[in-house]
C-alpha cells in the first residue's frame, strides 16, 4: 500500500520520464494536410423534417457497432395488461421467440440508433432500430402489434400475390393486438384467407435485392409513441411508416407463402435458438 509519501515520489517520478519533447502547444492544421486526413465517426447525431407539417427527428445513429445475435426468449411479453374488448394479454405475446438459428447464420444487427419524434416542439415518440438487419425471427406468436411485411400467394400459382395483412380474432385488418394473418376478406369472420400467427413461426427479416435473393434491410424497428407517428422509412425512397399504437415493431421480410400453407401451418421453420433457463447467470 502507498502512502501519501511514496504517492508524491511515484507522481514526481513519472513526471520526470516525461521529455520536453512530447510537450506541444496546439496548432491549426492547414488545408493540404486536413485534406490528407481521413476518418468516420463512431456516433453521429441528426434531425430530419417529418411529411407532415411541424414533425421533425432527432436521431443518434452508432454506426460503428457491429452485433451478431444469437438468443431466444422463453417467453416474451410487451406491455402486458387486459384492455376492454381485447382477449389478448399483452401488445406483443410470443413463445421460444428467437433472434439467430441454431447451427446456422446469426441475426445481423449493424449500426443501431435511437430517434425521437417531435410534433411542434414536443416529444411524442421514440424508436429503436437498426440500419442494417438480417436473420431468421423465429416464434410463436399470440399477440402482434405493428406489421409484417409478408407477401401471400393467393393461389400458388404467382399470378395473384398480395400484402399480407395483420387481422384480428373476427379477421378485420388491425395493427393492434392482431391474432391473425392473411387478407380482409370484408365478412367479418376469419376464413380461408385468415391464419392464426403461430402458424407463421419463422420470419427471414430482411428485404429482397431485385434478383430473388435477400439482403439486409434498414427498417427494423421497434417503436413506443403517444400519439399518431409517421416514422420516415430508411429506404429510398423516403415513405411513411404510420405508426397508431402505442407500441409498434416493424418486421419487414422479402417472404411471400402460399396462402394454403399458411393456413395448415405446413411452413417450413428454421431450426431455433434452444432456450436456455440462465437463472442468476444471465450476465
Amino acid at each position: 500500500m502507498l502512502h501519501s509519501k511514496g504517492l508524491l515520489r511515484l507522481v514526481f517520478a513519472c513526471g520526470a520520464l516525461v521529455s520536453e519533447t512530447t510537450l506541444a502547444e496546439l496548432r491549426p492544421l492547414d488545408d493540404n494536410t486536413l485534406s490528407e486526413m481521413t476518418g468516420q465517426a463512431l456516433m453521429s447525431i441528426g434531425e430530419t423534417k417529418g411529411l407532415n407539417a411541424g414533425e421533425s427527428f432527432t436521431r443518434m445513429t452508432l454506426s460503428g457497432i457491429e452485433t451478431d445475435l444469437y438468443m431466444s426468449i422463453g417467453a416474451l411479453s410487451v406491455a402486458k395488461r387486459a384492455l376492454p374488448g381485447t382477449t389478448t394479454a399483452a401488445d406483443i405475446d410470443a413463445t421460444n421467440f428467437a433472434l439467430g438459428t441454431q447451427g446456422g447464420a446469426s441475426f445481423r444487427a449493424y449500426s443501431p440508433y435511437f430517434e425521437v419524434a417531435k410534433v411542434d416542439g414536443d416529444v411524442v415518440g421514440i424508436r429503436i432500430g437498426y440500419m442494417d438487419a438480417q436473420g431468421e425471427m423465429t416464434g410463436s406468436y399470440s399477440s402482434l402489434t405493428g406489421n409484417i411485411g409478408l407477401k401471400i400467394d393467393m393461389d400458388g400459382t404467382g399470378t395473384d400475390i398480395r400484402d399480407a395483412q395483420l387481422l384480428n380474432e373476427t379477421g378485420t385488418a388491425t395493427n393492434y393486438r392482431a391474432t391473425n394473418i392473411g387478407i380482409d376478406d370484408g365478412s367479418g369472420t376469419c376464413g380461408s384467407s385468415c391464419a392464426p400467427l403461430s402458424n407463421l413461426n419463422t420470419i427471414s427479416v430482411g428485404k429482397d435485392d431485385g434478383t430473388g435473393g435477400v439482403q439486409s434491410t434498414k427498417d427494423f424497428f421497434f417503436a413506443m409513441q403517444s400519439q399518431t407517428v409517421n416514422w420516415l422509412s430508411n429506404e429510398s425512397p423516403k415513405q411513411a411508416i404510420t405508426a397508431e399504437s402505442e407500441l409498434y415493431l416493424n418486421i419487414p421480410t422479402s417472404m411471400t407463402v402460399n396462402l394454403s400453407d399458411l393456413n395448415t401451418g405446413t411452413l417450413s421453420a428454421a431450426a431455433q435458438t434452444p432456450y436456455v433457463e440462465a437463472g442468476t447467470n444471465l450476465f
